[in-house]
């Protein structure tokens, strides 16, 4: 038997924060130490019956910097929690550029990862929505 997962991720550039890195930054960053950050909304639903899944496992994975060694770290869980009863799941102060993949696990089912992305767009005046 066959048992599948759907994912529907609501990415909204809506919610695009600036907020002060920690670490004050790359050296050289663009941004002069600031990272633009958004929060991510979605649902986890059988992809069979279409009921939504509660108490999935939910991980956003990508890179980050290593101030020690100078180097980017790829495959860091940058948040995660578990869905509610009703699938719905939020993570927040997701960086809104770089590689992201979502990692959902749940007990009975495939292991289901995603390529995940901000849509972000400059608009003419440069300002980015």
């Amino acid at each position: 038997m066959r048992v599948s997962l759907i994912l529907l991720v609501s990415l909204l550039t809506s919610y695009i924060s600036i907020a002060q890195n920690p670490s004050g930054g790359r050296p050289g960053g663009a941004n002069g130490g600031q990272s633009i950050t958004g929060t991510m909304y979605g649902k986890i639903v059988d992809g069979i019956s279409q009921k939504p899944i509660g108490y999935a496992s939910v991980q956003l994975l990508g890179s980050k910097f290593d101030s020690v060694t100078k180097k980017m770290i790829p495959n860091v869980v940058i948040g995660g929690m578990l869905t509610e009863t009703n699938g719905d799941f939020r993570l927040e102060k997701v960086p809104a550029f770089g590689a992201l993949k979502l990692k959902v696990t749940v007990v009975g089912f495939k292991p289901f990862e995603q390529a995940v992305a901000f849509d972000i767009k400059k608009t003419e005046s440069g300002a980015q929505i």
